[in-house]
Formats: C-alpha cells, structure tokens, sequence
C-alpha cells in the first residue's frame, strides 16, 4: 500500500468528507474528524485503535501530499445547522440544548451549571428549576474534547429525543409541564422586579417622607 503512494481509507476505517474536507474516523467509539497536523492521524490508529504499524507507513505522507484535497482542522470547521439530518459518519449523542440561548452539552451537570449561571441568577439549579429551560436532543460535532461544538439532529424525523420510561404522551404532558413551570417562574421573576413597595415594608423614615416612592417616580 505504502509503495504505491495511495490509500484505502476505509480499510483504516477512515472517512473523507468531500463536502467539509474533513477526515473522520469511523470507528464506534470515535466518530469524529481528526486533525492531521504532523502526525496526529498515524498517532490516533496507533494509540487508540492499535492500527498495525504495516497499515500505517507513509499514511502521513498521502494524507498532506498525496490526497485530492488538503484536509481542514476540523476545529475550524462550523457546526451544520441546527435540525440537520444525521450525518452518517459522525457519533449521535444524547444531550441537552437550552431553550434560551443557543447552549448545547452532552453533560446534564455541565447544562445545570449553565442554567444557574445564565438563566437563574446564580440561584441553585435544582431539577425542578433547571427543567423548563431544556430540550433532550440528539447532537452531533466535527470534533472532539474541549473544541466541540454541537448541532441538533433529527432522528426518526424529530430533534427530540424520548426519555427513559416515558411513553409519547408522557412526554408530551413532561414537556407542558415544564413550559408551564418556566411561564410561572418568569412570572414572578416579573412581580419582583416591578412591584412597588408597600408602605407597610418601609423604614418608618421611609414612611413618613414617602421617599423611595418619589424617587421610582
């Protein structure tokens, strides 16, 4: 193979998207794209996927000199759009996307950090608090480790994905349920904000000059 100057990707179980001109590794526990800045491809069959050291000579030559195109850093490469369908070479994962920014994670404590952050004013994210934020999802990325970006994916025609024990209409009713909760929540978050205060709550200072009512004007 090496002689020849040319390779089988797919017997390495290697993927070359045209589209995107990344390579992807195809084996079940990757399913992502690889970088192949010096030798990091030849290195990933090695150390990952124990690749027979036969099946890898002159791999990093073919791939920077001997392929029809340059490969990009997959870390550069944008995320498809949200919806897309699943891309066959990629991993689908299981994961959560917040509803009100465009946050998406494979990691429900990391959402839940997000969420108390972002969304709850540093309040504790309790599940009950943190569920009206969210959408289970299925997801996909180019990348992996800290440079992943995600994307939702229809399976089965739908982004959302069923929940463990929960029938279709279960689920249906889990999420109005949560909108109803969020609705509630902003609600008050509303009131707070808005609500004058009372005289009753005033500094008997605060009563008598009705100063903190002027001033709100």
């Amino acid at each position: 193979m090496a002689s020849t100057g040319q390779f089988d990707l797919s017997e390495l179980e290697l993927y070359a998207d045209d589209e995107e001109r990344v390579l992807i590794c195809c084996q079940s526990e990757c399913g992502h794209a690889l970088s192949v800045a010096g030798s990091q491809v030849t290195s990933h069959l090695r150390d990952k996927h124990h690749v027979a050291k036969e099946l890898r000579d002159g791999l990093t030559r073919y791939l920077k000199h001997g392929h029809l195109y340059s490969f990009r850093n997959p870390a550069n490469v944008a995320p498809r759009d949200d919806g897309s369908q699943i891309h066959r070479m990629l991993r689908v994962y299981d994961g959560f996307a917040c509803r009100e920014c465009p946050y998406k994670t494979i990691n429900y404590d990391e959402y839940s950090r997000h969420a108390s952050k972002e969304h709850l004013r540093g309040r504790q994210a309790s599940r009950q608090r943190v569920d009206p934020y969210y959408d289970e999802v299925y997801l996909q990325t180019w990348t992996h480790g800290s440079s992943r970006r995600y994307w939702t994916v229809k399976k089965n025609g739908s982004t959302i994905r069923p929940v463990a024990g929960r029938g279709p209409s279960e689920h249906l009713q889990s999420l109005q349920a949560r909108e109803r909760v969020r609705a509630e929540d902003q609600a008050r978050t509303y009131r707070a904000n808005t609500t004058a205060p009372t005289l009753a709550g005033t500094r008997p200072w605060m009563e008598r000059t009705r100063w903190e009512i002027t001033y709100q004007g």
